[in-house]
């Protein structure tokens, strides 16, 4: 599973004919009308998307070969993933995936000020965690506070302002 990523878990079966609902940990539903094939935790084979849609603000798929409610209620909690590819493909330009922030060095100029704790889904912006290992000061996911975002080499640069956090 080293080139998949997770992008939720199998919440309900929908419909008697394999559909279910998805429990989503992407950014954004619309990301999995850009996926065209998902494999399911524990099964070694990959399914091809036959449809998905949105309803009342819930995420609903079908995988082709998935055919009954039975073949949905024996994988209800199961993660579902998709290709490294596919989900680099699917996000926009700016978006980035939570995992990938978590962790993260936080530097002012050349000097690291701390690591990102965790990241939490505030109803305006996203909301990083910051901590030195002593402290930790939540600020607010935004472009006057952050730039030059580097998943790869787990960077990113923040422009200092006065208070935000305490300890620089």
């Amino acid at each position: 599973m080293n080139n998949l990523r997770e992008v939720g878990k199998i919440a309900s079966p929908f419909g008697l004919k394999g559909a279910f609902k998805v429990m989503p940990s992407v950014d954004k539903n619309e990301q999995f009308f850009e996926f065209t094939e998902m494999v399911i935790f524990g099964m070694s084979d990959s399914f091809e998307i036959e449809d998905v849609w949105t309803k009342k603000k819930s995420l609903y798929v079908k995988l082709r070969g998935l055919d009954s409610i039975d073949d949905i209620e024996k994988r209800i909690g199961y993660s579902i993933y998709v290709s490294n590819d596919e989900y680099e493909n699917s996000l926009q330009e700016g978006r980035f995936f939570v995992n990938d922030l978590i962790g993260i060095k936080v530097f002012v100029g050349e000097k690291e000020i701390g690591e990102v704790k965790d990241v939490i889904n505030g109803p305006g912006q996203d909301i990083f965690v910051i901590t030195n290992g002593e402290d930790e000061a939540m600020v607010p996911f935004v472009k006057a506070f952050f730039e030059d975002v580097d998943t790869k080499s787990k960077r990113v640069n923040f422009k200092p302002v006065e208070g935000l956090i305490p300890w620089i």
